[in-house]
């Protein structure tokens, strides 16, 4: 009974793909790929930076909790320091690269244009 399902099955497999083979186009693009990327990329930018600072923020704020409560129980710090910096630096970094896309490139460069397309003002 097994074999007979499982030749029922392989045989509606491949019936399944050579229908899809018949129906499949060949004007096939690579570039319709990336097509509509900018757009996406427009809407989720502001989006992932905003997220990568909350991340930042939040992790930071753990460290300070946990550097205080280790404080308190007059134990030495272990990762808590760094935990301080590396959330500083995950809410700062976005705002910064930001800042100063428009500075280095001295208005001249491409960054500051594709930072406003992204709506990313600053």
């Amino acid at each position: 009974m097994k074999k007979v399902t499982k030749k029922v099955l392989n045989t509606a497999g491949v019936l399944l793909l050579t229908m899809y083979a018949n129906y499949a186009s060949a004007d096939f693009k690579w570039s319709d790929i990336w097509a509509g990327w900018i757009d996406e990329f427009k809407s989720a930018g502001p989006v992932a930076l905003g997220f990568f600072a909350l991340c930042g923020f939040i992790y930071c704020g753990w460290s300070i909790m946990s550097a205080i409560s280790t404080k308190k129980q007059n134990q030495p710090l272990t990762w808590q320091f760094f935990g301080v910096l590396g959330g500083a630096l995950c809410t700062i970094i976005p705002v910064i690269l930001i800042a100063t896309s428009g500075s280095v490139s001295n208005g001249q460069g491409n960054t500051s244009n594709a930072l406003s397309e992204l709506n990313v003002n600053y």
